[in-house]
C-alpha cells in the first residue's frame, strides 16, 4: 500500500501536490475545541515503577495523558473564603482520576473506569496558608477501581471485544495554589503511587498480571492535547463530532467491524 502511494504521488504534478493556498478546510470536528478555557487542564505522566523505588533507574515503560474540568466545575468544588486548616473535598475531581486518568497505560492503550467500578475517590486539600484570595492547600487521597469480565460502559468506540478483570489502587500526595476569587488552580504538583493488577487489551501488560507498581505525576498544562477519554466525560462543554461513528452508522460512516 505504501510502495503503490508513493508511485501515485510521484505521478502528481507540482500543482496537483500542493493545497490551495485560499482553500479553507479547516476539519469538522477536532476534540481539543472542548479545551476548558478558564478551566483546569492537567497533564499527566503515567510510569512503570520498580519494586526499589528511587535506587533503580528510571523506567522506560511511560505514557502521557490530559484531563479536564471546566471553569464552572472547579468554581463548584472551590469555597468563597478558607482559612488555615479548612478542608475542601475536590470530588469531582476524584471521581475524574479515579474514573479515566489513574488507569495502567504505562506499556500502552488502556481502558477506563465506570464510575460503578470505582470502590474508591478521594481527594482533599487542606489550607497550610492564606495570601488574601490565594490559598495554597495540601493534597492527599486515595483512588481504588476493580473492573470484572463486564463492560459497563455502553456500546462505544472503547468497547472492548474481550475484557479481562484488572485493577489499580492508588495514594495521592501533592500541593496546590488557589485563586479563591478567580475561582482557578495557579499551580498544581500532585503524584500518585499504585499498584496494578490484571491487564486489558492493548496495554502491553501480556502475561505481566501483576501486581506491580506505577506512578503518577499531574501539573498543569496550556497544552491543548485532548484527553484520550473525552468522548466518555459526557458533558455538554466538550463538542462531540456530528458524523456518526461506525456503532452509530456503519453505511455513512463507510466504516465496519471486521
Amino acid at each position: 500500500m505504501l510502495d503503490t502511494a508513493l508511485k501515485r504521488w510521484g505521478e502528481l504534478s507540482k500543482d496537483e501536490r500542493l493545497l490551495d493556498p485560499e482553500a479553507d478546510q479547516p476539519p469538522a470536528h477536532r476534540w481539543e475545541d472542548g479545551f476548558p478555557e478558564g478551566g483546569l487542564a492537567v497533564s499527566r505522566i503515567s510510569r512503570d515503577l520498580s519494586p526499589e523505588g528511587l535506587e533503580a533507574s528510571p523506567s522506560n515503560r511511560w505514557n502521557r495523558d490530559t484531563l479536564w474540568c471546566s471553569k464552572e466545575e472547579i468554581a463548584a468544588m472551590l469555597p468563597e473564603v478558607a482559612e488555615v486548616g479548612t478542608e475542601l473535598q475536590l470530588q469531582l475531581l476524584a471521581d475524574r482520576l479515579a474514573q479515566l486518568a489513574l488507569v495502567d497505560d504505562a506499556r500502552g492503550q488502556t481502558l477506563p473506569f465506570a464510575p460503578a467500578e470505582v470502590a474508591l475517590a478521594r481527594l482533599v486539600g487542606r489550607v497550610v496558608e492564606v495570601n488574601g484570595a490565594k490559598v495554597t492547600v495540601e493534597l492527599s487521597g486515595s483512588t481504588r477501581a476493580r473492573a470484572a469480565e463486564t463492560w459497563l460502559l455502553g456500546d462505544d468506540n472503547w468497547t472492548p471485544r474481550r475484557r479481562t478483570p484488572h485493577g489499580i489502587e492508588c495514594e495521592l500526595l501533592g500541593t496546590a495554589t488557589l485563586d479563591l476569587a478567580a475561582r482557578s488552580f495557579d499551580s498544581l504538583d500532585l503524584v500518585a503511587l499504585g499498584t496494578r493488577w490484571g491487564r486489558t487489551t492493548f496495554n502491553g501488560r501480556g502475561k505481566d498480571l501483576g501486581p506491580s507498581l506505577v506512578g503518577f505525576h499531574l501539573t498543569l498544562t496550556t497544552d491543548r492535547l485532548a484527553p484520550t477519554f473525552a468522548s466518555l466525560y459526557g458533558v455538554d462543554w466538550i463538542p462531540r463530532p456530528e458524523v456518526p461513528t461506525w456503532r452509530d452508522s456503519p453505511a455513512e460512516s463507510r466504516l465496519e467491524r471486521r
